[in-house]
């Protein structure tokens, strides 16, 4: 990074946390969809505690001393009520991926959600669903794919549903379903589990779905997004993100090949 780019958000931090000096402390109730996936915010239980690049991004928003952020267990489903009922404040997805998403703000978009096909065998061409017809897609129930809706709701592709993107892999490693769809980066981190060690993994050529996906805050907490937007600017623009996301998933790539 150049060294006048540098300067440029220190002092972008520094004024940020002046104008927040004197602001109260916001206690934020995050509603993760339990138990998360890597890398955006997942539990290790190895320390016992949650981590991930929406870990890393709300530890250096408690560090301007204006947020205090408590995890509660969720999921995709109950995190939307868990906001209209002020039980929870935020949580993360997509617009798209919302029952009612004009009920709630939206910060700027933290990351992309790029999402590709999996399967236990290479690809000769892109996946086209029109020529995969009744295979059978392992799936994360209670997610939502708008893409592929038309083809599961008319059972020309078979929905299968698992708990977790690793249950997924697991059905797909031991040819329960054809092929499984989720992003890349939870794959990565998934599939290249030593659990996989003897399963070769091959992802599409082409990508199946593109979303941002950013915070989803109650429509009452404003000036929290005020302020979340402030901060997940510097967060991108000073590498942090890309940082965290590399710490979380590492650089591996496709195809996954035995070990």
């Amino acid at each position: 990074m150049k060294l006048g780019s540098i300067f440029f958000t220190l002092f972008s931090l520094m004024l940020i946390f002046i104008s927040h000096a004197n602001a109260k402390t916001h206690h934020i109730k995050f509603a993760v969809n339990s138990p998360g996936t890597a890398p955006y915010i997942y539990y290790d239980f190895i320390s016992g505690k949650y981590q991930g690049v929406v870990v890393d991004f709300f530890a250096s928003l408690e560090e301007s001393g204006s947020f205090k952020v408590e995890y509660l267990d969720s999921n995709r489903a109950r995190a939307e009520k868990m906001l209209s009922h002020g039980t929870a404040d935020i949580f993360l997805s997509s617009s798209v991926w919302l029952e009612q998403p004009e009920n709630y703000l939206f910060s700027n978009t933290l990351m992309s959600h790029n999402s590709y096909m999996y399967s236990t065998f290479a690809f000769n061409q892109a996946f086209n669903p029109n020529q995969s017809q009744r295979a059978s897609i392992c799936a994360r129930r209670n997610f939502t794919y708008p893409i592929l809706s038309h083809y599961f709701d008319n059972n020309m592709l078979i929905r299968v549903d698992s708990s977790s993107q690793t249950t997924m892999a697991v059905m797909l490693a031991k040819g329960r379903c054809d092929f499984a769809i989720m992003s890349d980066d939870n794959a990565r981190t998934i599939m290249y589990n030593s659990e996989f060690c003897d399963i070769e993994f091959y992802q599409s050529p082409n990508v199946i779905s593109a979303v941002d996906i950013s915070f989803v805050i109650r429509p009452e907490l404003s000036d929290v997004k005020k302020q979340v937007d402030e901060l997940l600017a510097i967060f991108i623009s000073s590498g942090k993100r890309d940082k965290s996301v590399q710490q979380h998933v590492g650089i591996q790539v496709f195809p996954k090949r035995l070990c």
